[in-house]
């Protein structure tokens, strides 16, 4: 310090914090300026070291340097460097110059050589210098290039240049890079920070553990290694061992930051930004007609439905609701309505009234189909008697007197089956014709011997034996028979159906159905014989095809009651007697309907019972096989779709069935612990202290609604949409929509995912880009310092 100042400063304490030049410069202009030509003079005369020249007058000194040049504001606000070389006005010149502090040789020096280099490569190889572990080697490389090409002669990256060395060229790049970094930091910052992030993120690791905490774990972990040893190489290429060394150090600090600060900040911009993608979804759902926290409830479970959807209800009949979708969407109605608030009672009501009209509408198809409930089986077979009784004995009286001639193939198969018949069957049918006054000898046929032919044949009136047939045997003895009349077939046909009715009600099924397919043969070879007999059948006066149908019909939905027998029976059956077995089908149907027990604790409305016993009774490929012989193709159709359609609408209110007791309970006691609580004491020995005070600080602070009201509130809202009728093309159309909300919540989870992990790679990325520390700032301090942001 000059003597002149420092004695000056004692002598007046309150100037001793001003630097020496300002302090000369200030006591030039008000004491010495008469004494010296000019502050240099006064400089040298009061031995001031390392001063500059003061401003120009009028200027005021923003910023000096030590070379002596100085930045200064002119009078119209404008800066202008000074120093011994002149004036530099130029803005964008005065910016590197500040940059270079003071420096403009380097700065000049710098301008030549980019423009020997060429502004293009200068700005990718500027960029470079953000490119992990290889920055460090960027400008002896670029060096070796620039050399080897300008040997060519191809003028690529030198103007002029030819046949440079190595060492010049990695010099002048040096100049160069330095030079972009004076003109235009924030743009060089930003180039080498995305060069650093974008050739690092591909190459972060995953994060892979599933709690948060592991994943600032795994995150610093990874930033702490892959930031350390980038710092070494490329800290070694810019300055060897210690620079390896400090660059490795400061690289693992700056790796781990921000390799555990990436994982919290994944996640919260991960969650953002799927929310921002399950908007498609929310929209989705909510033209489902879920509103509010219902649609977030129920979106999973209806996507993984969504696949099959339509599929599932495109052969839906008249009572489908939203719950016929899949089986994920049955469960949630099944936890909706095993719940205790209204949304049960609304999803068993809606359930209730639609099983209600499927069982209406299954008594109306079959009422319209068979005909509608009238008596039982044994008043309709009464009534068939009755009503035919009359034209019964006016038509077969004709059909009587029609003769079987056994010579004739007709007449021979009437015989032949007689003959079938057993002793026990024959004599039945002899007692019935007795009493009729009618004879009976030799029906069926009786062995004679030779000696007593004569004698036999004798006491038979002459009118008869013209019925009389004579076959001598092997033995010697003769066979008399006698030609049936169609009357006696006809009463050994009645017999025969009399018997199989006996063998039902003994429980032999077989035998049953063994004699009424041998009477239906006996009584159709008749109208072969008789056309009579066959106008009569043909005209439905036979009250036993009658009342034979009504029994089928009455029998039909047995399982003992094969698909073979149904069909063997109904091969003779006219319209007439179609018809009264569809009546007695019709009854029986409704009797096993009325017969349906209720149990005492059911909630169900009495229609529902009975149409489930109904469908229980209908419900088979057995009785849907027999229904199609007996009906038709076209009316067991309509009678199949009612019995699928109403199988559906009590299945869906199956669902609804409250029968669980343990759910019940579970219910109760969960209830029972809400209302209840645990002690203070229990609460702070398994959480801690801190962590109920907290919560009970926020319970008192905030408030909020119990989880059991929010839980009734929410199955309050779900159960009217998932149990509402809904026609085959509204809940088609409701499918359709349902389907693409599995694609959507897959985009949502992906986007948020690939947002997540392509943050956190980026935030690694950028850690690993902080060991770029050599005598420069890393990219990110320069663009901090750049913006006048603090940097560290």
């Amino acid at each position: 310090m000059s003597d002149f100042l420092k004695r000056f400063k004692s002598e007046n304490p309150e100037y001793s914090e001003i630097d020496d030049q300002t302090l000369a410069e200030a006591l030039y202009q008000k004491y010495y300026t008469d004494q010296f030509d000019d502050f240099s003079s006064f400089a040298n005369k009061i031995k001031l070291q390392g001063y500059t020249k003061p401003a120009p007058a009028g200027t005021e000194v923003v910023e000096r340097f030590a070379g002596g040049g100085m930045i200064v504001k002119m009078p119209d606000g404008a800066e202008t460097y000074f120093d011994e070389g002149g004036s530099i006005s130029n803005p964008a010149m005065i910016a590197q110059i500040r940059a270079a502090k003071g420096d403009v040789g380097a700065v000049k020096r710098g301008e030549t050589a980019q423009e020997l280099i060429g502004e293009l490569p200068t700005r990718v190889l500027s960029a470079a210098k953000g490119i992990p572990f290889v920055r460090g080697y960027v400008e002896p490389v670029a060096g070796q290039m620039a050399s080897a090409i300008s040997k060519t002669g191809i003028p690529y990256l030198f103007e002029g240049g030819e046949g440079i060395s190595p060492e010049a060229a990695t010099g002048l790049i040096n100049q160069a890079i330095e030079r972009r970094e004076q003109e235009a930091p924030i743009t060089s910052g930003l180039s080498r920070l995305g060069a650093g992030v974008a050739t690092a993120a591909p190459f972060a690791p995953a994060l892979r553990a599933d709690s948060m905490i592991g994943k600032i774990g795994q995150g610093g972990l990874y930033g702490t290694a892959i930031g350390g040893l980038e710092g070494l190489i490329a800290g070694y290429g810019e300055g060897g061992v210690d620079e390896a060394q400090r660059q490795a150090t400061s690289g693992a600090v700056g790796g781990g930051l921000f390799g555990a600060a990436g994982a919290p900040i994944a996640g919260a911009v991960g969650y953002g930004y799927g929310k921002y993608l399950e908007r498609p979804v929310k929209d989705i759902v909510e033209s489902l007609g879920f509103k509010r926290e219902a649609a977030s409830v129920v979106a999973d479970t209806l996507a993984k439905d969504a696949a099959d959807a339509v599929q599932s209800v495109e052969n839906s009949g008249p009572y489908g609701s939203l719950v016929a979708v899949g089986p994920n969407t049955a469960s949630l109605l099944d936890t909706i309505s095993q719940s205790s608030g209204k949304g049960a009672k609304i999803a068993i009501d809606n359930l209730n009234e639609t099983a209600v009209a499927a069982s209406n509408d299954l008594n109306k198809t079959l009422d319209t189909v068979l005909g509608e409930v009238t008596d039982g089986i044994k008043t309709q077979k009464s009534g068939i008697m009755e009503s035919t009784s009359k034209q019964r004995r006016e038509i077969y009286g004709e059909a009587y007197s029609a003769k079987i001639d056994p010579d004739t193939e007709q007449g021979a198969r009437v015989i032949e089956l007689v003959n079938r018949a057993t002793p026990e069957e024959l004599s039945q049918a002899k007692r019935a014709l007795r009493r009729e006054g009618i004879s009976t000898d030799f029906l069926g046929g009786q062995r004679v011997k030779e000696a007593e032919l004569n004698e036999v044949l004798a006491d038979i009136p002459a009118s008869q034996r013209a019925d009389l047939s004579v076959t001598s045997n092997a033995d010697g003895s003769y066979t008399v028979f006698r030609v049936p009349t169609v009357e006696m077939v006809d009463v050994l046909s009645k017999r025969l159906f009399g018997l199989s009715d006996a063998a039902k009600r003994a429980g032999d099924m077989d035998e049953y159905m063994s004699l009424r397919i041998f009477a239906f043969d006996l009584r159709k070879s008749l109208d072969d014989v008789s056309p009579s007999y066959a106008d009569a059948r043909a005209a439905g006066k036979d009250a036993i095809d009658m009342r034979n149908a009504a029994d089928l019909g009455n029998d039909i939905l047995n399982p003992r009651i094969t698909r073979e027998d149904v069909m063997l029976s109904i091969q003779q059956m006219d319209d007439v007697a179609a018809g009264q077995l569809r009546q007695a089908l019709r009854n029986r149907i409704d009797e096993i309907a009325a017969n349906a027990k209720k149990p005492v604790t059911a909630s169900s409305e009495q229609e529902i019972i009975e149409a489930l016993a109904t469908l229980k009774a209908m419900n088979t490929r057995a009785v849907a096989t027999k229904l199609r012989m007996v009906l038709g193709d076209e009316d067991a159709d309509i009678i199949g779709k009612q019995i699928r359609d109403t199988s559906e609408a009590m299945m869906m209110r199956a669902l609804a069935s409250r029968n669980s007791a343990t759910f019940n309970r579970q219910v109760v006691m969960e209830r029972l612990k809400e209302i209840t609580g645990k002690s203070l004491a229990e609460q702070v020995g398994e959480q801690g202290p801190f962590t109920v005070g907290a919560r009970k600080a926020t319970e008192a602070l905030v408030g909020g609604t119990p989880q059991s009201q929010r839980i009734e509130r929410l199955t309050e809202e779900m159960a009217p949409v998932l149990t509402q009728r809904l026609t085959p093309e509204q809940l088609l159309l409701q499918a359709s929509r349902m389907q693409s909300l599995a694609p959507a919540i897959e985009r949502a989870q992906l986007g948020s995912q690939s947002a997540a992990e392509a943050v956190q790679r980026g935030a690694m990325s950028l850690g690993i880009t902080q060991a770029q520390q050599d005598e420069r700032l890393s990219p990110t301090q320069q663009l901090m310092r750049a913006l006048g942001m603090p940097s560290y």
